[in-house]
């Protein structure tokens, strides 16, 4: 019962820490858009999101990693973005797609954090459920 009860604390704390960040950066980026005007950003942060999400690999610390594909997908993106000028607003000059993809590089990096830190986790909470039930089956 207490290894249950581990589980499900264990489980939610997962869950609650992905989640709400990846909760907070969307909400945080829909701002950035309403006051640039930007809603391609926002559609595109949600792609790279999706794309982290589906991806049940670790993602690698390094740019140059291709076996990584979604979060090399999200590093492209952000290198790609901070060497283009924006083109969607007249209002959105270069400064401020400077902060925008160092804000994004910070929380994408963050994310890319916790999914690890979470993948990480989840592997250990497995082979510990298989280590109990060995025990359990040598009883």
């Amino acid at each position: 019962m207490i290894a249950t009860l581990a589980q499900r604390g264990i489980r939610r704390a997962l869950d609650f820490t992905y989640d709400r960040f990846e909760a907070q950066f969307i909400s945080l980026v829909q701002r950035m858009c309403e006051q640039d005007g930007d809603w391609q950003l926002l559609e595109e942060v949600r792609s790279k999101l999706s794309a982290l999400r589906h991806n049940h690999a670790l993602i690698s610390d390094y740019d140059d990693d291709l076996s990584k594909p979604a979060g090399h997908s999200v590093r492209t993106w952000l290198k790609g973005r901070s060497q283009s000028e924006t083109k969607v607003s007249p209002s959105v000059n270069k400064q401020t797609n400077d902060v925008t993809v160092r804000l994004l590089t910070e929380l994408f990096e963050l994310l890319i954090q916790t999914r690890n830190n979470q993948r990480r986790l989840e592997r250990e909470q497995a082979r510990l459920q298989d280590r109990l039930l060995n025990v359990r089956n040598d009883q």
